[in-house]
């Protein structure tokens, strides 16, 4: 399943409005609806690398309706919040997600770090190491 949170589009008579319902702390505007999409993916992106940067869940997205906008995370952004997700779930400090790995912590850190790119062959070992697969999947663009 793709990472692809709605986004509702308001138009206040001067200024267009977004907001993301599974992300309440997303909110912005524009005077243009072209700037207002790409500030609200902005803010998504920024949001969801804040809340793995502070240890907190990133919810899956709900369905879109034929009136949203869609805004989709990045592939390494998903694998990021999918590699934290099940590091948090296997109750491992990062000292023993390294030991399994066989790499230092300060690696380990940085395959759990949203603001690192990792080399996809590292995030499957890590994934791998908590006893879960990294799937990747290719679907027909909309």
């Amino acid at each position: 399943m793709a990472w692809d949170f709605p986004v509702d589009i308001d138009f206040g008579g001067e200024l267009y409005t977004a907001t993301v319902a599974d992300l309440p702390e997303v909110a912005t505007y524009a005077s243009t609806r072209a700037q207002v999409t790409e500030h609200v993916a902005d803010a998504i992106d920024s949001v969801v690398r804040h809340r793995l940067r502070k240890g907190l869940d990133v919810p899956r997205p709900r369905p879109a309706d034929r009136s949203q906008v869609v805004v989709t995370l990045s592939p390494t952004l998903v694998a990021k919040i999918a590699l934290n997700a099940a590091w948090r779930r296997a109750g491992l400090t990062k000292s023993e997600l390294a030991s399994r790995l066989g790499v230092t912590e300060a690696v380990a850190r940085r395959l759990l770090d949203p603001d690192h790119e990792n080399r996809l062959s590292a995030l499957v070992a890590a994934a791998q190491a908590l006893g879960c697969r990294l799937v990747v999947d290719v679907e027909p663009a909309q």
